[in-house]
């Protein structure tokens, strides 16, 4: 049985390949940390019923470790 191969894993291939493979209804040939990874960056758009990508807000706050004095 062939070992398979490791693939490396970039930018390109989160945020394109594996959505266009959700897109194209072949998730099932994803791996399941990729799976798992998409459902918690993901979530389907109710009134269009395509993917888009949830975005943290984060509140920065620049000053926090400076003297304002």
């Amino acid at each position: 049985m062939k070992q398979r191969k490791e693939i490396r894993k970039c930018g390109m291939y989160y945020y394109v390949y594996i959505p266009s493979m959700y897109s194209q209804g072949k998730e099932n040939q994803l791996d399941k940390e990729d799976r798992r990874w998409f459902k918690k960056n993901y979530e389907r758009d109710t009134e269009t019923m395509d993917y888009k990508r949830i975005t943290e807000k984060r509140n920065v706050n620049i000053f926090r470790e400076k003297n304002n004095g």
